[in-house]
């Protein structure tokens, strides 16, 4: 789970190449930084959603 959600939220330049060479303190940091930038989109999501509803 942790490697799908790096390399969906990272961009492709932090995402390692080679998985068996990366230490797994690395893995923890950059999973800690892909679960920011989920939550990045999740409130800009939920911005725009408010944002659509109360245009009306």
């Amino acid at each position: 789970m942790a490697v799908l959600t790096i390399c969906r939220y990272l961009p492709p330049q932090m995402v390692p190449v080679d998985w068996e060479m990366v230490p797994i303190t690395e893995l923890y940091r950059l999973f800690a930084k892909a679960k920011i930038c989920r939550e990045m989109v999740q409130g800009d999501i939920q911005m725009g959603v408010v944002k659509a509803f109360s245009e009306e």
